[in-house]
């Protein structure tokens, strides 16, 4: 490592330092910090450390996938009391060597406890990979990926404006199922889409809503038309954006917050589930009503 790299690194330490003595708590001071953080570590790297760090993402990722899948967090005693790994590969109906290379691997990384040789726990990360939880946009996050996976193979037997036909998007092609839009596919499974509706909750947490845009300086704005549309949600889910809206305009200030989605999401909803919001039945391809 040259003198220039440890420079660098110390530049950027410097300036991680600084924003810890600084830091009040929010969420954007937060992740102002993991991205200095990261800052130093780059500057740290050598070329075989970055591609190493991505080999052992990459375990990391496919362990925690097997384990949300197929149920093997979910039996993991949620008191964070240990179970042996024979207990769980016949809770979990997976051959025990499967069990122990897939939690050695999270184990070696922090998202689960091994409290004594082949014995595991829940943690905090743990608990919150679970799908009830931030595992939800972890799994639609490995939905996407098929799609990245399948680039390579897409673009030798595709039109290059394949790309841009929706029913034959690299999304539905790893699928297997050109010939129907993405969202199409998502209504044929009521467990997907439950997952890509609650990933769409948690998501609050790493793409927070307020702070991104000057709601509350509408205010006026709205107050003189009330009849207008204050906010449009299109494909909003179940109306996360437009509750954290509210918790900086209460009441929307007098306008109306609308939310648009497929049936099969905006009958799923309940009144108290979205209170001041106005559930609208909309598909993002046709015109818009509003």
């Amino acid at each position: 490592m040259t003198d220039h790299s440890i420079n660098n690194a110390l530049r950027e330490a410097e300036k991680l330092v600084e924003q810890l003595k600084n830091y009040k708590g929010t969420t954007h001071e937060h992740l102002a910090l993991l991205t200095q953080n990261e800052k130093v570590r780059t500057q740290l790297e050598e070329p075989f450390d970055a591609v190493n760090r991505l080999l052992e993402e990459l375990a990391v990722t496919g362990a925690l996938y097997m384990a949300i899948e197929t149920g093997i967090l979910d039996k993991l005693p949620s008191d964070n009391s240990p179970i042996s790994a024979v207990d769980l590969a016949a809770a979990a109906n997976v051959d025990i060597s499967a069990i122990t290379r897939c939690m050695r691997v999270l184990a070696n990384k922090s998202y689960v406890v091994e409290t004594t040789a082949d014995s595991y726990a829940h943690n905090a990360i743990s608990q919150i990979c679970r799908p009830d939880a931030i595992g939800s946009l972890f799994l639609l996050s490995m939905d996407m990926h098929k799609g990245w996976a399948a680039l390579p193979e897409y673009f030798k037997t595709h039109a290059p404006e394949d790309l841009f036909d929706l029913k034959k998007s690299p999304a539905v092609f790893a699928l297997g199922k050109e010939g129907q839009t993405y969202y199409e596919v998502l209504g044929e499974n009521v467990r997907t889409r439950n997952i890509w509706n609650k990933a769409m909750q948690v998501a609050d947490k790493a793409m927070p809503i307020l702070g991104m845009f000057p709601f509350a300086g509408l205010k006026e704005q709205v107050e003189r038309e009330p009849e207008r549309a204050f906010v449009v949600d299109i494909a909003g889910g179940r109306g996360h954006a437009l509750l954290a809206v509210q918790k900086e305009c209460p009441n929307a200030f007098g306008g109306k917050l609308i939310l648009q989605d497929l049936p099969i999401v905006i009958d799923s909803l309940k009144p108290d589930e979205i209170p001041n919001i106005e559930p609208t039945v909309h598909d993002i391809f046709t015109p818009q009503p509003v």
